[in-house]
């Protein structure tokens, strides 16, 4: 057994270089939402309030958290920048109120857990996480004109958002204590520490508001950055704040298992920019400290590729970067308003610095599906400069003088689905207009699984497993078996019965945030047994204490072994940097740690589309566009991906819920589901190579998606020529109507965590002749691709 981690606690050159990139990556992705001036601070006296001061969220709970050696609160970040924080008195006081407060939470969840099944306690920890009740008064001002205040909100797997005040609303306490912080101080800035929208942020008076979602490790120290006026705020929001009720969702409480996408292709801006309503903060919307000019140069075509050169120039006072994102509107006028088809950001310019910016985007992207076709209508496609989509300038015209098949695409039987329609008032503006051509037929699929060719030790290893050794593989080794490389805490393994063949164990780890590992561990008594790393609030219950049995004492002889892992922004906080160069920088800091750590496969990134503000799990997801997130889970593949590592997307598809997320049944008809929810993993596996995707929980159109050979086959592999491993989201099978069987057939390669029952249950489905023995195979060496090279 190879044990992972190092023997020392130094501090090593990759944490310093992965925590530099991580510190990029959370300036970048903060949001500046209003500033009259105020900011950045010219004083470095400030007095600072709120629960998220000290307390500050870092990462969504479950999946999404991560061990690292450190993270630095934005009271310890505003510290390390320069300020003198006069409020140490109410902060101490708050301090001991958390305190007396957390341990009557404890006390609670404990006696909770002792109530819920064992597969429940997870969903059961999400839905009672710990809110601060308390309220610490603010009495005196401090000798400063300046008063910051920490609003801070956590999520995570297992329960969505509510619409409850302390949630989705500012609570009676956060109201009391801005409008006093507004009576005793000149200036209030607002800081949002949370994983999306406050949606009456807009009632309260504050001279500056950031967003800085759950930035990760780096959190505080960028936040200081930002205030102090080192580094000029560049983030843009990749989702419209606005409020629930204004959306489009028709979510029946009534039968809160069917959840009928009635407002089909109309997601998130493409509504509110489509149906003229109104928005807290718009996409792409997003202040600096200074001000930017772009000019449109040019524009070139090859077939329907597009390249577009713009110069942007740098006319303010500070500075910093800008992002310049082109829409595409289509002739159609039932189609959405606008839709996001290129975007660059700059490097940082200087007052009065320019720089040229190109963008580049195929129309065939953009295709519609229509009757078992994905079409580009003839007619002038409009395409217009700007990225907050509120503010965005018309352009040019791109045009097509036929009709263009892009491909055709078996229909997927999805049910009739009334939705939302458009009817689009297509002004004519007096722009240039690029005639466009295409020679390139349209793309043939012939709907047959390409052949695997397997290396000479792999064919050898094949050669050699039975069938029995072939059920064996397609089930996770999570818990139970002796692995050859072991990685404390991972969240699952295959197995490593073949070792002496030289096929070993594949490591897999959450996740959203950065590999999520045990910290410190001892070499383990019983090799046999290997345990995940629970959800912090799990360690509190009775499991948390058993696997917590063997104590470190670092004052003895025994080897301890570190794995420190670094703590990046969210998923939806590294969206709104809009920097492809640093996602892909942060998929090659991700690889070098798993590869120090001997992990195969990153749990991430979610890049399901962020439909409803209420999704528990909305921070580990990109956007609400599915170019946006399409392009980062790309570049976050080509900095992942190797021989020996690989991302997993999840959670393949319409994961939007997490209240019944195992029992719901997402129903959707084929535009939707094609143009939207599958588009972002489409676009990720068409881009770049990608080594894995996970199933999710939930249902589409009555169908459990591990059960679905049309999702997992059809598509996945047949349409989009995936090659790499499909797996299940963790217990996803083997419950209900999601059958381990019908995973096998549908073209699951891993069903995990996996348990040894799973493999009898399999086989005997096999002599039943219910698993065809081509299906088996076929899968098995699918595996064998990834696993021995």
């Amino acid at each position: 057994m190879i044990y992972s981690g190092s023997l020392s606690s130094e501090i090593s050159k990759r944490e310093i270089k992965n925590y530099e990139l991580a510190l990029k990556l959370a300036l970048e992705g903060m949001v500046l939402l209003e500033n009259d001036g105020t900011l950045p601070l010219k004083d470095n006296k400030i007095a600072l309030y709120g629960l998220g001061a000290k307390y500050t969220c870092f990462g969504g709970t479950g999946s999404g958290e991560v061990r690292s050696r450190f993270k630095i609160s934005i009271y310890e970040g505003l510290k390390k920048c320069g300020f003198t924080i006069l409020t140490e008195e109410y902060l101490s006081a708050l301090d001991s109120l958390v305190t007396s407060e957390r341990k009557k939470w404890e006390a609670a969840l404990k006696e909770g857990v002792k109530k819920t099944k064992l597969m429940n306690i997870l969903d059961y920890a999400g839905a009672h996480p710990f809110i601060f009740a308390g309220h610490q008064v603010i009495e005196k001002k401090a000798d400063t004109n300046v008063a910051l205040y920490v609003i801070r909100r956590e999520a995570g797997e297992g329960a969505d958002r509510r619409l409850t005040p302390g949630d989705m609303y500012l609570s009676m306490v956060e109201k009391e204590d801005i409008n006093r912080l507004n009576q005793l101080y000149e200036k209030v800035v607002v800081i949002i520490n949370s994983p999306g929208v406050i949606e009456d942020i807009k009632d309260i008076k504050a001279n500056a508001i950031i967003y800085t979602g759950l930035s990760g490790m780096m959190l505080g120290e960028a936040l200081g950055q930002i205030l102090n006026g080192d580094f000029t705020p560049c983030g843009h929001l990749a989702v419209t704040w606005a409020r629930r009720e204004d959306y489009p969702l028709t979510y029946d409480y009534n039968n809160p298992l069917i959840d009928e996408y009635n407002e089909g292709i109309f997601v998130g801006y493409r509504y509110f920019s489509t149906f003229n309503k109104e928005v807290i903060y718009p996409f792409g919307y997003g202040l600096s400290y200074t001000k930017f000019m772009t000019n449109f140069l040019s524009l070139n075509t090859n077939d329907l590729n597009i390249s577009m050169d713009f110069l942007v120039e740098n006319k303010g006072l500070y500075s910093g970067k800008e992002v310049v994102g082109v829409y595409l509107t289509t002739p159609d006028v039932d189609k959405e308003k606008y839709q996001l088809v290129g975007f660059a950001k700059t490097d940082e310019l200087a007052p009065n610095e320019k720089a040229k910016v190109s963008i580049t985007f195929s129309l065939r992207d953009f295709a519609s599906y229509q009757d078992g076709k994905m079409m580009l209508a003839q007619g002038a496609y409009l395409l217009s400069l700007g990225l907050n989509v509120k503010e965005v300038k018309p352009l040019c015209y791109l045009t097509l003088e036929d009709d263009v098949l892009v491909t055709k695409v078996k229909a997927l039987n999805t049910p009739i689905i009334k939705t939302l329609k458009a009817n689009n008032n297509l002004s004519n503006y007096d722009l240039p207009s690029y005639t466009l051509t295409t020679t390139i037929e349209p793309k043939p699929i012939n709907y047959q699984l390409s052949p695997i060719v397997l290396t000479p030790k792999a064919e050898n290893i094949f050669a050699k497993l039975s069938i029995k050794d072939k059920m064996h593989l397609l089930v996770g080794s999570s818990y139970l078996g002796k692995p050859y490389y072991k990685t404390f805490g991972a969240a699952g393994n295959s197995s490593a019965k073949f070792s002496k063949l030289g096929l070993y164990n594949l490591v897999l780890a959450d996740g959203p945030q950065g590999l999520n590992l045990q910290k410190e561990s001892l070499k383990p008594i019983f090799k046999s047994l290997n345990f995940p790393v629970l959800p912090e609030a799990l360690y509190l219950t009775n499991i948390g204490k058993l696997l917590k049995l063997r104590k470190i004492k670092k004052d003895s002889n025994q080897a301890i072994y570190y794995q420190f892992t670094t703590n990046f922004p969210s998923a939806s906080v590294i969206a709104q940097t809009f920097n492809l160069a640093l996602v892909e920088a942060e998929g090659k800091a991700i690889q070098a740690e798993m590869k120090e750590y001997n992990v195969n496969f990153l749990l991430a990134p979610g890049v399901n589309i962020i439909r409803d503000p209420l999704g528990g799990r909305n921070y580990e997801y990109y956007s609400e566009d599915p170019y946006l997130s399409g392009m980062l889970a790309a570049s976050l593949a080509k900095g992942v991906e190797s021989q020996t590592t690989h991302i997993t997307l999840k959670h393949f598809a319409c994961n939007n819920r997490e209240n019944e997320r195992v029992q719901i049944s997402s129903n959707v008809d084929e535009k939707t589901l094609r143009e939207i929810y599958l588009k972002p993993f489409e676009l990720a596996i068409t881009k770049t190579p990608v080594g894995g995707v996970m199933s999710s929980y939930n249902k589409i159109n009555g169908l459990h998606t591990a059960n679905s050979y049309t999702l997992l086959t059809t598509i996945l592999r047949e349409e989009w020529g995936f090659k790499g491993i499909v797996m299940t989201d963790w217990f996803a099978t083997g419950h209900d109507d999601s059958t381990h069987e019908e995973a096998i057939k549908a073209g699951t390669n891993l069903i995990m965590p996996g348990l040894p029952k799973i493999r009898k249950q399999l086989y005997k489905a096999y002599k039943a002749g219910q698993i065809k023995l081509t299906t088996i195979d076929y899968l098995v060496k699918e595996y064998l691709s990834i696993a021995c090279k």
